[in-house]
């Protein structure tokens, strides 16, 4: 494999990346785009696309696990990830999946938070809910309420006024689902919002 990989880099279809000690590939934008469009001639960019977004929201969702040792390791692979989330998130919309996308952008609220990306967290949530709307899917209560919640949480620490509707929502949502869990964001965006 790696034979081959290095021939890609001698030919410059592939890049060597080597930051951070490990070095990663990536593709070129023109051959992305290139292998993109021939899986979508293949008959075969669903379950591919799909396989891809599973695997990639797998690795968010060890963010929402307690912080143990390796926490901080978590967050930075999300970090350094980023582009292939972003492919999953983009797939789950276009594929209908909102439930997907809107947990996928929820368990990554540590990324958001701990690396200053508080805007694509914001542009995420916004994208997603809008999709929820727009197309009036059912999600589960769970999900959308953790949505609302963390979006209102981004909202308060880029200093804006959380939207008062989406906090009393997602309030009204995790207390009818009786999980103590979505109670805090909620609340304590209620009250550090100054919302009651």
């Amino acid at each position: 494999m790696l034979d081959q990989l290095t021939l890609l880099v001698d030919k410059s279809l592939v890049v060597a990346d080597d930051t951070g000690g490990r070095t990663r590939y990536r593709l070129l934008e023109t051959v992305r785009q290139y292998a993109l469009e021939k899986l979508g001639e293949s008959g075969e960019p669903t379950p591919v696309r799909s396989r891809h977004r599973d695997h990639f929201t797998s690795l968010a969702a060890v963010l929402d696990a307690p912080a143990g040792r390796d926490y901080e390791q978590r967050v930075e692979q999300a970090e350094i990830e980023i582009d292939n989330l972003r492919a999953a998130f983009g797939w789950s919309r276009e594929d209908s999946a909102i439930e997907l996308a809107l947990t996928l952008a929820s368990s990554l609220q540590p990324l958001w938070l701990g690396r200053g990306r508080l805007p694509d967290g914001l542009a995420w949530f916004d994208d997603a809910l809008a999709d929820l709307d727009a197309q009036q899917s059912e999600v589960a209560a769970a999900v959308r309420a953790q949505a609302l919640a963390d979006r209102a949480v981004l909202d308060t620490w880029a200093g804006a006024a959380a939207c008062t509707d989406q906090v009393q929502q997602a309030l009204a949502i995790a207390r009818g689902v009786d999980d103590p869990a979505l109670h805090w964001p909620a609340a304590n965006t209620t009250s550090a919002g100054g919302f009651s």
